[in-house]
């Protein structure tokens, strides 16, 4: 099997269009009651395609499928670059998502809010036990609806690092009652993943499956004919038509090493899927519930994971705003809902080590957009070509989504250029930090200098990981996912604290170690 080539090569962008019935237009009858023309799928290919091209090439991403779904379906469709077979993109060839996947595992649980199997009022102990968070009271307050809904009050990506390092996940769920919140309970935004896998685990449990990919299969993926979506890196792995995820790093486009993180991931992001599959998935939602097959789940319920649960803001809602406006988006059950004064975009897009994915529609103009992608940088081209598609999708002036990433990153760029590098002038002040510290959860570590810098060993796969000092007591951890040198490159913020001469605690991102 041939790796994926650095560049897309640009002349080998293909265009496939399926036409609505001979339709050059889908008439939507707006609020103001005049009728208004949504641009035609082909239109919508065409116009996103010029915009996508050169961005594609001048990020070096290898593989894109780009489709414009309605209620029948895939409609028109844009591929470019190769698999790695080398064959051109198509509707088959299969890319990771990442947390796109959450929408999924919130239809799992309306399925079962359906059928009377689950409650989204439903204490969360109830069903899972071990669940538990640092304040007695609101761990037996947390519903089931809270579980995706982001409000938890604890620092956004609470616990990932678990994960990262080589941890079982369940490690990274007990270690949520370590944590200390940011903020009351439900009262505001903050990213997770943890609590995704809480829920994931209770379908799982109640369809007596082993995980809640298991559980998804008869529940989500058959229903709906989606034949070729399965969880992890096995299911890109058996096919031929499949990709590889790629990342910058040191000013080059570089392949990834398979990662075992989709499979970790479960219903927080770990569904591997194709376009086609994505289309019928999209179209279901067009159709509020409905399939070629029958109905699938009620309108009521598929409108209840729709439902914002908490305002998104600040950098975050700045990101990821439709539009030039002020940005209005709640964050529902595995949605972001946006509300723009021409009509709603619910969507959810995706980053894992390698790939990016967007996923959004207008359900009451019933059309969709779905780019998958396998470069991860700075947060990827997906999200920015689908914010740029449903901008023509609601008639709004477009926006250069992608000029905005540019411009954050030139900003950055230019901040960092102007403070001065940090060092420590004597190595021997590194030894103050030396030493052993201990999680509840994550156990022991010991930090010891190496070749003129500190360094540690961490978890069970013993990950390797470097700190290189970027202010007074404070670090940046760099290591290699599962200490592949062909695998995800990592950092997260270290700072050393405490009033005696040497620091008692060692916090790695929200991870508090104390020195033993």
């Amino acid at each position: 099997m041939r790796a994926a080539r650095a560049i897309a090569p640009i002349a080998g962008i293909a265009v496939a269009t399926t036409l609505l019935a001979g339709c050059a237009m889908t008439r939507v009858p707006p609020s103001s009651g005049e009728e208004s023309a949504v641009p035609s799928p082909e239109a919508l290919v065409a116009r996103v395609a010029e915009y996508a091209a050169p961005r594609i090439h001048d990020w070096g991403v290898t593989s894109v499928a780009l489709g414009v779904i309605t209620a029948d379906g895939l409609a028109a469709s844009w591929f470019s670059g190769e698999n790695t077979a080398g064959d051109p993109v198509d509707a088959e060839t299969l890319f990771e998502i990442g947390s796109a996947t959450k929408a999924f595992l919130g239809v799992s649980e309306a399925l079962l809010v359906e059928r009377g199997e689950l409650a989204w009022d439903d204490p969360v102990v109830e069903h899972y036990p071990g669940f538990g968070l640092s304040d007695p009271w609101v761990t037996q307050e947390f519903r089931i609806g809270d579980l995706l809904a982001q409000r938890t009050g604890l620092p956004p990506y609470a616990a990932d690092m678990f994960g990262h390092l080589g941890y079982d996940y369940e490690d990274g769920i007990e270690a949520l009652r370590y944590i200390e919140p940011v903020t009351s309970f439900r009262s505001e935004f903050a990213y997770q993943n943890l609590p995704h896998l809480v829920a994931g685990k209770i379908v799982a449990g109640i369809e007596g499956a082993a995980t809640w990919g298991e559980a998804a299969e008869p529940l989500i993926f058959e229903p709906l004919g989606m034949d070729s979506t399965r969880i992890g890196y096995d299911a890109l792995a058996s096919s031929a038509n499949t990709t590889v995820g790629h990342e910058h790093w040191d000013g080059a486009v570089r392949a990834l090493a398979p990662g075992r993180l989709p499979a970790d991931a479960q219903g927080a992001g770990g569904i591997v899927s194709n376009l086609a599959d994505m289309s019928r998935w999209v179209a279901m939602h067009l159709n509020r519930g409905e399939t070629p097959a029958g109905r699938f789940i009620s309108e009521e319920q598929l409108e209840e994971t729709y439902r914002p649960r908490v305002q998104v803001t600040g950098d975050f809602a700045e990101g990821m705003k439709q539009g030039d406006g002020v940005p209005r988006i709640g964050y529902a059950t595995g949605w972001l809902v946006h509300s723009l004064p021409e009509g709603r975009v619910i969507e959810h897009g995706g980053t894992t080590n390698g790939y990016t994915s967007s996923v959004r529609f207008d359900p009451d103009r019933g059309i969709g957009v779905v780019v998958l992608t396998n470069l991860a940088y700075h947060g990827g081209l997906a999200t920015p070509i689908a914010q740029y598609a449903m901008d023509l999708i609601q008639q709004r002036e477009p926006v250069d989504y992608e000029a905005r990433i540019q411009e954050t990153l030139r900003a950055r760029d230019a901040a960092a250029g102007d403070a001065p590098a940090y060092e420590i002038a004597d190595p021997a002040e590194l030894e103050r930090y030396t030493g052993e510290y201990t999680h509840p959860v994550a156990g022991t570590i010991e930090v010891r200098v190496e070749d003129g810098r500190l360094s540690t060993t961490i978890g069970p796969r013993a990950i390797r990981a470097s700190f290189t000092p970027v202010a007074e007591d404070a670090f940046e951890l760099s290591w290699l996912f599962d200490n592949d040198p062909d695998a995800w490159h990592l950092s997260a913020p270290v700072v050393f604290s405490g009033e005696g001469e040497v620091p008692d605690t060692l916090l790695l991102a929200d991870l508090a170690f104390a020195r033993s």
